[in-house]
């Protein structure tokens, strides 16, 4: 409910202090890190932290830098030419982990 993909049967959803109701997945200041990770596995570690990034207009110059600074945060730096299936499951997990923290709101400004 929370992210959007259930709708709540009684009440209101708040995030922030704004009412969520009837607000799509796309357009809420959450993120979701799905049990399987969802990376993509053709492309490389930044390219999937930097996706959802691209998917909000982001230049790939500024992604990139994005997705390495929270690379760097996650330890994950030194891995972010590898492909998915070349990491660790815990490594995968930091992965999806710092993909979810690239949309945040805080890194939200179009580059």
């Amino acid at each position: 409910m929370l992210s959007g993909f259930l709708q709540q049967s009684t009440g209101d959803v708040m995030i922030g202090g704004e009412v969520m109701n009837g607000i799509g997945p796309s357009a809420r200041p959450t993120s979701l890190i799905f049990q399987n990770l969802a990376l993509f596995p053709l492309m490389t570690v930044w390219e999937n932290v930097a996706f959802g990034l691209e998917m909000r207009g982001w230049a790939k110059g500024k992604r990139k830098a994005r997705a390495l600074e929270l690379l760097q945060t996650v330890a994950l730096s030194e891995q972010s030419e590898k492909t998915p299936g070349q990491l660790s499951g815990g490594q995968r997990q930091r992965v999806a982990i710092a993909r979810a923290l690239a949309v945040s709101r805080s890194g939200s400004a179009v580059g």
